[in-house]
């Protein structure tokens, strides 16, 4: 997983903002016949920001997940909910202000296998 403490960016914040980075991780293992045909591990991921803006929301995403890509999806969701906001001018004003902070993670707490031991098992 990636060392980004996104507390660092909340000073880039101008309303509402949600700021997130998400990575999965495959295993894939194919038999055919009882013939190895395929084995390989890959991991995908990337960060993204959902903001909103007088009734309108901004969303933006970037494959990358790096300091640069956090300024770049906040500054683009917040430009994208204000100019969404230019076009509805739905005036409904911010939203109440409580700040929450979500980390989870979802992997197991078992020892992981390696490639050699699960195409073994299978």
């Amino acid at each position: 997983m990636y060392n980004l403490n996104l507390h660092d960016y909340a000073g880039l914040f101008s309303s509402y903002t949600e700021l997130r980075v998400q990575e999965n991780r495959i295993v894939r293992i194919v038999f055919v016949k009882g013939n190895n045909t395929a084995n390989s591990r890959s991991a995908t991921g990337g960060m993204s920001a959902r903001v909103y803006s007088n009734g309108s929301w901004g969303f933006a995403s970037n494959p990358e997940i790096s300091e640069h890509a956090a300024k770049a999806v906040i500054q683009a969701a917040t430009g994208n909910a204000e100019f969404l906001d230019s076009r509805e001018r739905k005036q409904r004003g911010a939203l109440p202000e409580s700040p929450v902070t979500s980390e989870n993670d979802f992997s197991t707490k078992k020892a992981r296998l390696g490639q050699k031991e699960l195409v073994e098992f299978v």
